[in-house]
């Protein structure tokens, strides 16, 4: 069984700036933040690179953790060639699946649909989701899930 990195393409489109000053409701929201900040100031910011979690298996998929807390569960999967994850659920957990590169085929509960990069879906707590890569080039998601499976 052979690991191997292989760099992906990720296309970025332009991206608008908004000024969180101008827009009604954001200002409380911006208070509390800052609140938060205050509270936390001890607390190191913990980062990755994604990137460094994107490696495929001639084998199989290859799952790596993001990041796992109390209450929150992510996870980099990376497929090529026909490789897939799935069926997988969890009773009491959310999801959001983001398509970061290539193009997915997937499924949450009945429901099927192909994913291209930079799309997303959410998965409802208790519905199976299946991810199948569906294009000829290596696909990466970001598997978001909270509270983390049991």
């Amino acid at each position: 069984m052979g690991v191997r990195t292989v760099a992906v393409a990720v296309r970025c489109g332009s991206v608008r700036k908004s000024s969180w000053r101008g827009a009604a409701g954001l200002r409380p929201a911006a208070a509390r933040l800052s609140r938060h900040a205050e509270r936390t100031a001890d607390a190191t910011m913990k980062t990755r690179r994604v990137t460094d979690l994107v490696h495929f298996d001639d084998d199989d998929a290859r799952t790596e953790v993001l990041f796992e807390t109390e209450r929150l569960f992510t996870q980099v999967v990376c497929v090529q060639g026909s490789q897939g994850i799935g069926p997988m659920s969890d009773p009491d957990a959310e999801g959001l699946v983001v398509v970061v590169a290539g193009e997915v085929a997937a499924q949450i509960g009945k429901t099927r649909a192909r994913m291209t990069q930079w799309e997303s879906a959410l998965v409802p707590p208790g519905e199976d989701l299946t991810l199948r890569n569906a294009s000829a080039e290596p696909s990466v998601v970001l598997l978001v899930l909270a509270p983390p499976p049991a």
